[in-house]
């Protein structure tokens, strides 16, 4: 049951522009805060097309600090990319906007009632309202869990296609973040104009674009020795990684940059150098919002478009403002802090619930964080569907300053209690104020968002529920229900494998029927309550892969026996 490490956008992540000065603090606290010392941070903003950058840290263990030219693994900003050929595609005549995608695939990849012959346009899969599910459900099937997508080439791509039809997409014409959409895309533009992806990307953006330390990396082959030097070693938990190649689904998230590429990227898009007349139509049509916030391949509030990327080892921002003409790029060799559960200090009067508001510019976003009497802290976004995450290390000092650090969203705060009332900082790839109050109990729209998760009565399962996956030698797990204000929660735990707690997305008890679902793991727990003996037996689920696994209750924290 080991977490695998899917392509993604952070849930939130912002960044702000500076003074060179202001990016270089910015970059020293980020590496202090978040990463080890073998680990680095790239950042890089041009204004008005004048470039400044910022660095910290170490390529790899014992290598040497990072630069404009160092590479990493950019993830889903590659979708971005992705979404500038389609417009391409289309500016040029060879395909439309809502051609069906399965008219430019081979016969073997579309069956008789596929979706793909009519609903699933090439337009969708840009802006993910396609109903393809985020992932194909075979993926994992002789993956490594290292490098979890080398293994999916188009044979494997085009077997699961043809097996696909209408009853299992999802909601298409919903936005539904897709990684298995805009692979599928990026490989089609490729059939259609008869050239691999990388050759696409390399002759209609990079090479137009000058962008010389641009790379898509399908194999380890695809990235030059030369380059191999600059490339920063991914990290996750503190620990080195290996890179991710990615075959098949490379348009979603392949590309390896770096800091100065990414700006001599963002300048073309905001028109601040000289860019073919043709690719420069291409980015503007890609620019467009289509859908709520949504373009070929870019997020889009206002004059902002953005995209956010993830690897087994890297994090990435991109955003681009087109009104004040500025970009600004985050780079990172780390996807998570390393973990250890620790709390510092006397918690006992932070007790409770405190309430406040972050302003993120695009949005704000309305957070309850829980502090418990043990230093515990978790941290609740009422905007984004209440999911909540925990704090690793929590800090109260005698002063009455507090500091949270959260590595799963890579996120910290520092501020400083005074009665009722909590200032301080919220910092995630940049600083923000963000100030709360106590509050006299848990929200009732907490409650209410928390109650669409878990539904039945769970309160008589409040516990520790442990056990071996397939068996007595198999991985220890448990699973912790807690009564928290009115309403239940519950956290996955595998201390083997991870210190931290890992949110149970949903969680239903039906009779005596429980499920338990872990959505960033992609795993599922279905069995029998038996009150009497205070087990549950059922199956645990991750991709494709069920195990068994019995359940234990007991009243405080178990270990392996």
């Amino acid at each position: 049951m080991k977490r695998t490490v899917i392509i993604l956008c952070s849930c939130f992540f912002v960044s702000q522009f500076g003074h060179s000065s202001e990016l270089q603090e910015r970059a020293d606290k980020t590496h202090k805060n978040e990463q080890q010392p073998s680990e680095c941070v790239a950042l890089g903003q041009s204004i008005g097309g004048k470039r400044d950058y910022a660095f910290a840290g170490a390529v790899r263990k014992d290598g040497p600090a990072p630069d404009k030219d160092t590479l990493f693994e950019i993830g889903s900003i590659t979708k971005v990319f992705t979404g500038i050929l389609l417009a391409e595609t289309v500016r040029a005549g060879k395909a439309k906007f809502d051609d069906p995608v399965g008219k430019h695939l081979p016969k073997e990849a579309v069956g008789e009632d596929s979706p793909l012959l009519d609903v699933v346009t090439l337009e969708s899969l840009s802006i993910h309202e396609s109903g393809l599910p985020r992932l194909p459900s075979d993926l994992f099937t002789g993956a490594d869990q290292n490098n979890p997508y080398a293994h999916y080439d188009a044979e494997r791509l085009y077997k699961y296609l043809s097996e696909f039809d209408k009853d299992d997409l999802e909601k298409p014409g919903e936005n539904s973040y897709s990684n298995l959409g805009v692979g599928l895309l990026g490989h089609t533009l490729g059939l259609i104009w008869e050239k691999p992806y990388p050759d696409l990307l390399k002759e209609k953006i990079f090479n137009p674009l000058g962008m010389k330390n641009s790379y898509v990396q399908k194999t380890a082959d695809h990235i030059p020795a030369e380059a191999r030097k600059r490339f920063a070693t991914g990290h996750n938990g503190g620990e080195a990684v290996s890179y991710w190649e990615i075959d098949a689904l490379a348009p979603a998230g392949a590309i390896v940059s770096s800091a100065e590429d990414m700006l001599i990227f963002g300048e073309a898009v905001l028109e601040l150098s000289d860019v073919p007349e043709e690719l420069r139509a291409s980015i503007r049509e890609s620019l467009k919002t289509r859908s709520a916030k949504q373009a070929l391949g870019w997020f889009r509030n206002k004059d902002e478009a953005s995209h956010g990327g993830g690897t087994g080892g890297f994090r990435t921002l991109l955003k681009v403002n087109l009104a004040d003409k500025s970009v600004a790029i985050d780079l990172k060799n780390s996807a998570g802090e390393k973990q250890e559960m620790k709390s510092e200090g006397d918690f006992s009067a932070l007790e409770g619930f405190w309430q406040g508001t972050l302003d993120v510019g695009a949005r704000k976003l309305r957070l309850v964080r829980y502090i418990s009497a043990n230093g515990e802290v978790t941290s609740f976004s009422i905007d984004q569907g209440c999911p909540w995450t925990h704090a690793t290390k929590t800090e109260h000092r005698p002063d009455g300053t507090v500091a949270f650090s959260f590595p799963s969203i890579g996120g910290r705060y520092e501020g400083k209690v005074n009665g009722d009332n909590m200032t301080g900082t919220w910092s995630q790839g940049s600083e923000l104020p963000l100030n709360m109050k106590r509050s006299a109990g848990m929200p009732d729209i907490l409650k209410k968002g928390i109650g669409k998760r878990f539904t039945g009565d769970l309160k008589p399962l409040a516990g520790y529920w442990s056990g071996y996956l397939g068996g007595r030698e198999g991985l220890f797990v448990y699973v912790r229900v807690k009564n928290l204000g009115g309403a239940v929660i519950a956290d996955l735990f595998s201390p083997d494998q991870h210190p931290a707690p890992i949110m149970v997305t949903k969680a239903s008890v039906t009779d005596k029927e429980v499920f338990v679902g872990v959505e960033s793991i992609t795993g599922g727990f279905k069995g029998t309550w038996n009150p009497e003996k205070k087990t549950i037996n059922g199956k645990w689920t991750q991709f494709t892969n069920a195990q068994d696994l019995e359940l234990k209750w007991s009243a405080e924290v178990p270990e392996r026996e």
